[in-house]
């Protein structure tokens, strides 16, 4: 086959550590540079509008602030003339690619837990009535992109991983230097599912998320989640009341 040299980079997406290792991968010479990514702006059909509507917030209120920038990772590689490969075309995919019954699983927990949370702080009392009514509004808006995210990973078929592996063997039947940078959990499926003829080279993350640095860093993201989504679920109730008060 193609002469070629295959690194699977592992990451914490959240780890500046992971991010300088693979700045020292790139900088030593890339020709394809795969990172989990998306290639362009969703687009929703009008019935996934809600999926839109929490793919937006939980991007801006927890995945901007925890996950490093690749951007400088994709300057690198510009500077380079490589090839940037991104792993997924666009975040609909995990909604257009999933079955009618998670979809309905998703759509349930969203309307359970959002319209659960509504009421409880709407027609009760007391400060741990609310603070339950803000944790199962928040529960309700963020577990159904999670809940899509691991089924994309674990279906048999057209799997995250194996998804991954064929951008990774397509670049590497061109030749040259393939850095493919990965979440730690892809990495050993990632390299599991290449053919025997990509003798990759598995680099695994710097720390584990235990890592006092990671876990403060999680600590804050997710009192920054709760405290926008609570402000969210204050400003709902208060428009709630409104409506009914002018009715």
């Amino acid at each position: 086959m193609t002469d070629s040299e295959t690194i699977i980079k592992g990451e914490l997406h959240s780890s500046r550590h992971d991010l300088n290792e693979t700045i020292s991968l790139l900088e030593d010479g890339v020709d394809h540079l795969i990172i989990e990514d998306s290639e362009q702006k969703a687009e929703y059909p009008r019935r996934h509008l809600w999926f839109k509507l929490q793919m937006w917030l939980l991007t801006h209120f927890f995945f901007k602030r925890l996950y490093t920038d690749h951007t400088i990772l994709e300057d690198i590689a510009d500077g380079q003339d490589a090839n940037v490969i991104k792993t997924r075309r666009s975040n609909s995919e995990l909604i257009d690619n999933a079955s009618r019954t998670d979809i309905a699983t998703g759509f349930l927990v969203f309307i359970t837990f959002t319209i659960g949370g509504v009421l409880m702080g709407f027609l009760t009392s007391g400060w741990w009535m609310f603070i339950g009514g803000v944790a199962a509004f928040t529960l309700g808006m963020i577990a159904p992109p999670l809940l899509l995210r691991m089924e994309e990973s674990e279906r048999e078929v057209d799997n995250r991983d194996e998804l991954i592996a064929e951008k990774i063997t397509s670049a590497a039947e061109t030749g040259g230097r393939v850095v493919a940078v990965v979440g730690e959990h892809h990495r050993q499926l990632v390299v599991k599912n290449l053919p025997e003829w990509i003798d990759a080279d598995p680099r695994p993350r710097a720390y584990g998320w235990y890592h006092p640095r990671m876990l403060l860093k999680i600590g804050m993201a997710l009192v920054v989640l709760l405290t926008l989504y609570g402000a969210l679920y204050v400003i709902l109730l208060f428009s709630l009341e409104f409506a009914i008060g002018i009715v």
